[in-house]
């Protein structure tokens, strides 16, 4: 159990829990209840909602699965399966043809937010023959409660309040509220380039009288508050503090640098040496025999829909690519946006369980729901009329969360299309302009790496002798360059080669699965 102070008056990101992978390992006793053909909510909303959620369970007499999670990814039931984290969020678990996937549980009181990794709030699992129920998991010595009921309608928990800690931290959150001029953005990227990056900077009008907090909120999974660690500053060049961090500290900045790259073992270096040596030395997706696979760029606007946008678009590109066919159309953000109960709309979510979704429940068009940042579950078409696909064989490149590395990206990448990748932008990537973002070299955390920004990778290449990766961007073709930006390949640069996710589209044989799910809103 952790207990956590939260500084804000809304969670800026997706829900405030925090598990480590060795603190979910171990022996666990899931409750399930009967399963339907028709996919229940659970207890969630459209979408999810960090302040509400189901926090019990169907009834004492339900059906009981034992597991137990093993390192690196083992699930031991029956017979062995696979299971993996979600980064801090929850875990799935596929064993003995069950699919079961349940956020951790975590309590919001006051100021207070208690994570217990020990248990799970309400989930969904799949029994193989695409029949779902509800289902509730203990690991081993902790205690369910003794009447387990489920109610009609999920619990409510009293909204976040600010807390001010002490008056540095008060002062810091204070600045990061205050609206920012266009002069600053100027006078930034003028730093910026002064200190001679690997990168240009600029300042773009779009974020006049934007404050760091909202324009940080673009980032999808940006949190208000840290998760295990003090909130982490901007880059430091060349392990010293340069005239960027004296700059931006005026504005009430934290001082401890985030996430940045660290060198991988020789082994990993050697297998990513081969595969670049048996791979062309520039690629991208948006230039294959003169086709474009990729498509344009999205401005997802004033809402944390990166990591929805991102998701899409790499599952319509790879059915493009599937059917060997650039012009088709994609599919729609909005509907999951909106819709999906996996993920928290435009307060942010994950590029896994978009996919997971996206299998779970289908996809449709975006003529059926073209790409908006507020409204409800709706959908604008003839469901009689349009293509039924869904997600396929989705997961985490080298699968497990934790598990990814560069070399398999380049294969799956190259083999068969676009990839979600997520990574920790620095307040300065706001003024990326051009050239190949590099930020700097302090080792980052292996076993949970923070990241806040879910973006598409589509390529990679080289300019004089720093290697890339290409990647398109959701802030708009404006920014950057038309939309898309370059970053340092090979070297987990800001953790952008940990959380690769992937899956296949397919026809969808469920006639009836869409349809079901929009009965029930």
């Amino acid at each position: 159990m952790r207990v956590l102070l939260l500084l804000a008056v809304s969670v800026l990101g997706d829900l405030p829990v925090h598990c480590l992978k060795s603190e979910v390992e171990g022996k666990w006793t899931f409750h399930l209840d009967e399963p339907s053909t028709v996919r229940p909510s659970c207890g969630h909303q459209h979408p999810d909602s960090d302040q509400v959620q189901p926090r019990t369970l169907v009834r004492a007499e339900a059906r009981v699965k034992n597991v137990e999670l093993q390192a690196p990814n083992v699930a031991k039931g029956d017979q062995d399966g696979t299971w993996t984290m979600i980064y801090d969020e929850g875990f799935e678990v596929r064993v003995d043809k069950h699919t079961f996937f349940a956020f951790s549980y975590y309590d919001l009181d006051g100021t207070k937010n208690t994570t217990h990794c020990d248990k799970t709030l309400q989930g969904w699992y799949n029994n193989g023959e695409d029949k779902y129920g509800c289902y509730t998991g203990f690991k081993e010595e902790a205690t369910p409660a003794t009447a387990l009921v489920r109610k009609t309608e999920p619990e409510s928990k009293p909204k976040l309040a600010l807390m001010e800690t002490s008056a540095a931290s008060s002062a810091a959150y204070a600045a990061r509220r205050k609206p920012l001029t266009l002069d600053f953005h100027q006078k930034t990227a003028k730093v910026i380039n002064a200190e001679g990056r690997t990168w240009k900077a600029r300042a773009y009008e779009r974020f006049e009288g934007k404050s760091w907090l909202q324009m940080n909120s673009a980032a999808g999974l940006n949190r208000a508050i840290p998760r295990k660690e003090n909130e982490c500053a901007p880059e430091v060049v060349h392990g010293k503090p340069g005239a960027l961090l004296q700059h931006l500290f005026l504005r009430g900045l934290p001082e401890k640098p985030c996430n940045h790259p660290v060198k991988a073992d020789a082994a990993s270096r050697e297998k990513l040496d081969k595969i670049e040596a048996s791979m062309p030395k520039t690629f991208s997706w948006r230039n294959v025999d003169g086709k474009d696979y990729v498509g344009p760029v999205t401005d997802q606007a004033d809402c944390g829909s990166c990591y929805i946008v991102s998701t899409t678009r790499m599952l319509s590109a790879r059915h493009r690519v599937a059917k060997k066919d650039h012009t088709l159309e994609d599919f729609s953000t909005t509907f999951p946006l909106m819709c999906s109960e996996y993920n928290q709309g435009c307060k942010g979510g994950y590029g896994f369980l978009a996919s997971k979704w996206g299998r779970d429940v289908g996809l449709v068009p975006e003529s059926c729901a073209p790409y908006r940042t507020s409204g409800k579950c709706e959908l604008e078409c003839d469901l009689n009329k349009v293509e039924r696909n869904r997600a396929e064989e989705y997961g985490y490149i080298g699968g497990f969360y934790g598990g990814a590395n560069a070399a398999d990206m380049m294969s799956e990448l190259h083999a068969n299309g676009p990839v979600v990748v997520s990574f920790e932008p620095t307040d300065e990537f706001m003024y990326y302009s051009e050239s190949v973002f590099n930020s700097g070299g302090t080792p980052m955390h292996q076993e949970w790496t923070k990241v806040d920004h879910s973006v598409l990778l589509t390529g990679w290449g080289e300019e004089d002798g720093q290697k890339y990766w290409e990647i398109q961007n959701s802030w708009g073709t404006t920014w950057g360059e038309a939309g898309f930006f370059r970053i340092a390949r090979g070297i987990n640069d800001s953790g952008v080669e940990s959380i690769a996710v992937t899956s296949k589209v397919v026809a969808d044989d469920r006639k009836e699965a869409i349809e079901n799910f929009m009965s029930q809103m």
